[in-house]
């Protein structure tokens, strides 16, 4: 019983932190680092309850249909908006591409060996690079769609090939295979906002 609770109280946790204050996306990612810290090969599950939870809460916080397979920049509201910008100032790239190049790193032994991770951790993994991605593509739009800025730090790139050769890639995609089809999908959105063309004001 004990156990039970304690693995509910990792799903639940998060929830407390939510306000109407922009302090709510900086605690949620706090949670979502601490998490990172925590997955490793051994023990894929270890602290991902709270990590989904909170990716989640800040999925519905920044986007009107966060389960939408498109996000337009021009969706969104003040309220959202705000919340995006909390995002930024708690460094969420660096913290979602971290999370996606541990999440290669448990998977990468796994795939060279051929050997599987198992239904309930398959699962786990999934729903973590899912919504990671989702969170990623959201960012990714915000910071490069109008090509006023560039993002030259290669470990987002990095990050998302290593993730897609061992959850998309054969011979190990059997394990992923529901969801395979929509984390590559969301792969190839995260790298197009790349292909957006710069802004380049001309001086007079």
């Amino acid at each position: 019983q004990s156990t039970t609770m304690s693995g509910l109280y990792s799903w639940l946790h998060p929830l407390k932190l939510i306000s109407d204050t922009p302090t709510t996306i900086s605690s949620l990612m706090g949670i979502i680092r601490e998490g990172v810290s925590q997955l490793s090969w051994s023990k894929p599950n270890k602290g991902s309850a709270a990590v989904i939870t909170s990716l989640h809460l800040i999925l519905v916080r920044c986007c009107s249909s966060p389960d939408k397979n498109i996000y337009k920049k021009s969706d969104t509201n003040l309220q959202q908006t705000e919340a995006i910008v909390a995002l930024f100032s708690s460094s969420a790239i660096g913290v979602i591409t971290s999370l996606l190049k541990k999440l290669a790193d448990i998977l990468l032994p796994l795939w060279s060996q051929k050997q599987t991770v198992g239904p309930t951790n398959a699962g786990v993994l999934s729903l973590l690079a899912s919504l990671s991605l989702r969170l990623l593509r959201l960012l990714l739009c915000e910071l490069l769609d109008d090509g006023t800025f560039q993002l030259r730090d290669t470990r987002v790139l990095s990050a998302l090939f290593s993730l897609h050769t061992v959850m998309c890639s054969a011979p190990y995609s059997g394990v992923f295979q529901t969801a395979a089809p929509e984390i590559q999908s969301l792969i190839v959105d995260c790298l197009v906002t790349y292909t957006k063309p710069e802004n380049i004001e001309s001086e007079e």
